[in-house]
């Protein structure tokens, strides 16, 4: 066990290779577009939580009385 030792699997030249091409294929507008579409992911989770929330209590009241 003494003689294991961890190695490298990441090449070095193909990690800064596939890091250029991340930025090149990062536009603004595309940075732009996928905000909004996280922006409004993101509403949309808060108002189904807040809708299911409030439907869960009414069930809850329902069934107590």
């Amino acid at each position: 066990m003494a003689g294991l030792r961890a190695q490298s699997v990441v090449d070095k030249e193909n990690v800064e290779t596939l890091n250029i091409e991340g930025n090149a294929m990062a536009s603004q507008q595309n940075i732009k577009s996928a905000e909004k579409t996280y922006e409004s992911f993101l509403n949309f989770m808060k108002w189904g939580t807040i809708v299911s929330v409030g439907l869960g209590a009414l069930v809850v009241i329902l069934i107590s009385s």
